[in-house]
């Protein structure tokens, strides 16, 4: 299958050569250039009657690579049909590879116009970072890999990565087409009184209060057929004064409950900050089926949950992207 064939070019062993500087590389064919540590070599195969062109400079450990692939895309996809496109790529590269993701993937956009995604994933004490992107029918790969992790955030992964640019895209849209991303849906705006936030969802909102993690919560939550955004506030009895490490024990306890509601494993978290400074704390999560995406904060006595959790495609999708981040103090 075309997906399992271009994901198997993502993941060659790398060569033992020293590296080159970067320099600006150009494919008339491919309409993309980026800077390569090296001239790229070529390898062109087809499948399922599509064909693959993949560009890789391979040196000690590490391989950056580039590829494209021209697929039967009707003029008139819907936005949902594209998404669900790159998540097929970006499962078809891990499948083929037995790689397990490590939680990372988001939406992005290329030249803030087409649509796209970044990943993450691992094999074989092999490491993969991955944008894919969609620029009218055509798909592109950018990927580093390496034997180690922090090549993944290094500068020069950064650099390839910024590099990356398509030109000639009127080529590449359908006849008539002059952008690729509809504009943004509405979003319903929710002003708390009581929980002192506002916060704006992809689907209006209604009120609740249940009990979560033994905790009573209050808050708005939003429910679709593919996921729930819901910002939730419960005022703990805690004393005044209590240390910073005792701080950061309830964020650490408010994260582990809210994988607890939702059954989900801890993929990937780092500390955040509300308003003045108030400590939190953002972390995702993998269940069955379905993504978490979360923040908590503690304020004062306060504690706030913000939940996006649903298929994959929605948790990363830009309305659940807004939604956590719409999400102020009052």
């Amino acid at each position: 299958m075309m997906r399992r064939s271009f994901a198997i070019l993502c993941l060659i062993a790398a060569a033992g050569c020293q590296q080159k500087p970067f320099e600006t590389f150009k494919s008339p064919d491919g309409k993309f250039e980026a800077k390569f540590p090296g001239q790229p070599q070529v390898k062109a195969t087809a499948a399922a009657g599509v064909s693959l062109k993949m560009y890789s400079v391979e040196t000690w450990n590490r391989a950056f690579m580039i590829g494209y692939a021209d697929l039967p895309i009707p003029k008139y996809e819907s936005e949902g049909r594209t998404t669900s496109r790159l998540f097929e790529a970006r499962d078809g590269a891990l499948t083929a590879v037995s790689a397990k993701s490590n939680g990372t993937t988001k939406v992005i956009q290329h030249q803030n116009r087409f649509p796209g995604i970044e990943f993450g994933g691992a094999a074989d004490e092999k490491h993969l970072r991955a944008q894919i992107f969609l620029v009218g029918h055509r798909l592109y790969q950018v990927l580093v890999v390496g034997s180690s992790a922090d090549l993944l955030t290094s500068p020069e992964a950064e650099e390839f990565f910024a590099s990356f640019q398509v030109f000639d895209v009127e080529g590449l849209l359908p006849a008539g087409s002059s952008a690729s991303l509809p504009p943004p849906p509405p979003m319903f705006p929710i002003e708390s009184a009581g929980g002192r936030f506002v916060a704006s969802y992809p689907v209006k909102a209604k009120k609740f209060t249940r009990t979560m993690g033994g905790t009573e919560f209050t808050g708005y939550e939003s429910e679709s057929k593919d996921g729930t955004c819901a910002v939730g506030y419960a005022d703990l009895p805690i004393p005044g004064g209590e240390s910073e490490e005792k701080i950061r024990e309830r964020i650490d306890s408010a994260r582990n409950a809210a994988l607890a509601d939702a059954k989900a494993t801890l993929a990937s978290e780092k500390d955040a900050t509300i308003g003045s400074g108030r400590p939190g704390r953002e972390f995702t999560g993998t269940a069955e089926g379905k993504q978490l995406r979360s923040r908590v904060f503690l304020v004062g006595a306060r504690l706030y949950r913000i939940i996006v959790l649903g298929t994959e495609p929605f948790a990363n999708s830009p309305e659940a992207t807004a939604f956590l981040d719409s999400f102020q103090l009052k």
